[in-house]
């Protein structure tokens, strides 16, 4: 798993050993690494080299390496930790992510909720400094469309589970793009500036 190292530090294993006694009580990780969110590689694999997905393949999934994730998200709540949990996010589409069309994101969201079903302390993200690539921001981009299959996946799947999209830029708030403004359900921030303005403003 890849962390936004904006957010926390270290590897997620040292990560979930942490309590809220050490300063934090919520992580940002992404279930799937790359080199931009802090995996070791762009194949997705993990420092020991488990990979998620067999021959690269969204839907088939290597179970060694979801068992390590859902464990660690386990432990996680063991400790009090809220998961902001990154199914797919900026850094991973085109990369360790390579959906073959919108319908399999969408499968892979129901796959996604379907195996963390039972653990109480996801709260469920995309994004990670992306700026979405297309003209006509109400529109969306194909990766916007992507995440909302995906999003609608875990949806369907019976989840409910609050959602939001970090976006990039000198400010940037869920709700100030027009494509995901109707689709999350809080705003997340992300300033250059005093942090306490956006967060007022959002």
């Amino acid at each position: 798993m890849g962390t936004d190292d904006q957010a926390v530090t270290g590897s997620s294993q040292a990560l979930v050993h942490e309590s809220p006694e050490h300063g934090f009580n919520a992580a940002i990780v992404s279930l799937v690494g790359s080199v931009g969110n802090g995996g070791p590689s762009d194949d997705g694999s993990s420092f020991d080299g488990l990979r998620p997905f067999i021959d690269g393949s969204i839907l088939n999934w290597q179970e060694p390496y979801w068992q390590r994730v859902t464990a660690y998200l386990r432990m996680a709540a063991d400790y009090g930790i809220t998961m902001m949990l990154y199914p797919i996010d900026g850094w991973t589409i085109g990369r360790s992510f390579i959906p073959k069309s919108i319908e399999q994101c969408h499968s892979y969201g129901r796959k996604v909720a379907e195996r963390l079903r039972d653990l109480p302390n996801i709260i469920w993200m995309s994004g990670g400094d992306y700026i979405p690539a297309t003209k006509d921001s109400a529109r969306g981009s194909d990766v916007d469309h992507g995440i909302d299959a995906m999003m609608r996946g875990i949806r369907e799947a019976g989840d409910g589970r609050p959602f939001s999209i970090q976006l990039a830029g000198e400010k940037s708030i869920s709700n100030d793009n027009a494509y995901w403004a109707s689709r999350v359900d809080w705003n997340f921030v992300y300033t250059y500036y005093p942090t306490y303005r956006a967060v007022l403003e959002a």
